[in-house]
């Protein structure tokens, strides 16, 4: 017999207690953001062969009171048409519910998308573009090369077998102890994760050896010339990765976007002279294909930097930054208009450059925003200023861990029927549980990634799924652009970027919050008296 004194939780009911949470999340949303201007819009679309609709999502990138940059959740909308039109009133429809105006916005971030382009030309937003898409976009093309797409082709291949039998993924584990091979396994990664084809390269060069002693794998074997193409390609990408990890950050910057890639693009060729120098590459590679690697990917880098040399908000803000101002990312002629532009509306810019002088750059916190608490009493108006610009991200990462929430709860087969306001509810609520900002979540305690994740790692923190959340990859102590040296040292050891990392930054895994715990932490202790009423 049931006791009375036991509610029983019913579809009804969790969906009630959703709506609920959603209804005091909105609250929320609505004394934070009363009020507030130039705020920054970050948003981007979404959809699954598991779903019937198409899901856009609504962030706010701001800086809180502490100067901190914050990106937080405020709505998602389904689309069934994703015209710029349509956007903009569904848009408005779901800000409206947070008693949020679409003219609070001034800035955005959002891929290349024509009608999120559309969208912000209509609504006279400067739009920035995010950097970990354009990074894909430039990888995408340079694995378009016959003999890398035929290596990655091999690649896929073993991943294919790897994924699809048990016996042989148990039989790889066993053979890789004895090899002393601690790599993951090799999985397959969908078009559109940053990074993918290098992981899955990597993991597959890992388990080489392996593969040889196994005759289930005698197909898919790669010749000296390959392995050597294997190595070189890894090498190459390594620093798209590790600009990746740092675009996708949640305190960086679009200050970061121009320094970045004008280092990444010197790496590239750094990387290929020193492949050259090598015998056995001499001796054994298609040298001809490593020189169009590179000739391809520095036409593809040269050519979205003279863009964004274009566009004179990404030049403010890097100029605003004092990491990166009046360094090799431009010319001194350039330096020298962006000043003039800024200096006729905030003349503390000469202070600004005298502080520069005297502190030396590298003393400066990761937090560039720290820099400007610290000096609003003496520069008041260019504070304000960069408060504005620098708080808008490099890149709309933000919203793909939203998407992998997404994608976990359609993975879920017992959801079938899950509609797009459920899912929206779930996600806004999600993003609410444990902390009061959605970008300190930690990606496992949100959702377990899907296939379309868009993660990526770095060198010496690949096992931690963690990493990107917390800046990951960030280059403390800033880029020196006058004595850089060379991409590759001679003792082996990683890229210059190494240098810029802080790998002993705590994760959120030492002060994580179980969401999914607390999410269902009533729930189990009803269904556990509800269990001991019965054995009664």
């Amino acid at each position: 017999m049931l006791r009375n004194d036991v509610p029983i939780i019913t579809g009804d009911t969790a969906r009630n207690d959703v709506m609920a949470l959603e209804e005091e999340y909105r609250n929320r949303i609505k004394q934070d953001f009363a009020g507030r201007k130039n705020l920054v819009l970050i948003s981007d679309g979404w959809s699954s062969l598991k779903s019937n609709f198409t899901l856009y999502s609504i962030m706010i990138g701001y800086l809180d009171p502490n100067y901190n940059m914050r990106q937080q959740l405020v709505g998602m909308v389904d689309v069934d048409k994703a015209s710029a039109v349509n956007l903009h009133r569904l848009f408005c429809e779901e800000l409206f519910k947070s008693d949020i105006n679409i003219s609070q916005f001034k800035y955005a971030v959002t891929d290349g998308g024509t009608n999120l382009k559309t969208l912000c030309e209509k609504l006279n937003l400067e739009r920035s573009y995010c950097g970990c898409h354009l990074l894909h976009l430039i990888m995408e093309k340079v694995i378009e090369v016959g003999e890398v797409k035929r290596m990655l082709s091999k690649c896929k291949s073993v991943a294919t077998k790897v994924s699809k039998s048990s016996k042989t993924r148990t039989l790889l584990k066993t053979k890789a102890q004895e090899f002393n091979i601690n790599a993951p396994l090799p999985q397959n990664y969908s078009k559109t994760r940053w990074n993918g084809s290098r992981l899955l390269v990597k993991s597959v060069k890992e388990y080489i050896p392996v593969l040889v002693s196994l005759p289930s794998f005698a197909e898919d074997l790669f010749t000296l010339k390959e392995r050597l193409l294997m190595e070189f390609f890894i090498e190459f990408t390594r620093p798209f990765q590790k600009a990746t990890t740092r675009f996708e950050s949640t305190n960086s910057s679009t200050s970061e976007l121009l320094p970045y890639l004008s280092l990444l693009k010197r790496n590239v060729s750094e990387i290929y002279s020193i492949f050259l120098e090598r015998a056995d590459v001499l001796e054994h590679a298609d040298t001809e294909v490593f020189q169009r690697i590179m000739s391809l990917a520095d036409e593809l880098l040269e050519k979205r930097l003279k863009k964004m040399r274009e566009q004179q908000l990404l030049k403010m803000c890097s100029y605003l930054d004092p990491r990166f101002c009046k360094k090799q990312c431009l010319s001194p002629d350039e330096w020298g208009l962006v000043e003039r532009d800024i200096i006729s509306h905030f003349p503390e810019i000469e202070l600004y450059n005298t502080i520069l002088k005297q502190e030396p750059f590298k003393q400066l916190e990761d937090n560039v925003m720290l820099f400007w608490k610290s000096k609003r009493q003496n520069l008041p108006l260019l504070t304000e200023l960069a408060s504005e610009l620098l708080t808008i991200p490099a890149s709309s990462a933000s919203t793909e861990r939203v998407f992998s929430g997404a994608g976990r709860l359609m993975s879920n087969r017992l959801r079938n029927r899950l509609s797009s306001e459920s899912c929206s509810s779930l996600l806004l609520v999600k993003a609410m549980i444990g902390y009061e900002n959605f970008q300190t979540i930690s990606e496992e305690d949100y959702g377990v990634l899907d296939s379309d994740d868009d993660r990526s790692t770095c060198n010496g923190l690949e096992n931690r799924t963690d990493a990107p959340m917390i800046g990951a990859g960030d280059y403390s102590p800033l880029l020196d652009w006058s004595n850089h040296q060379i991409a590759i040292r001679d003792d082996g050891s990683d890229m210059d970027f190494d240098k810029y990392d802080d790998p002993n930054v705590p994760g959120p895994s030492e002060r994580r919050i179980n969401l999914r715990e607390r999410a269902t932490r009533i729930p189990r202790i009803q269904k556990k008296n509800l269990k001991s009423s019965k054995s009664k």
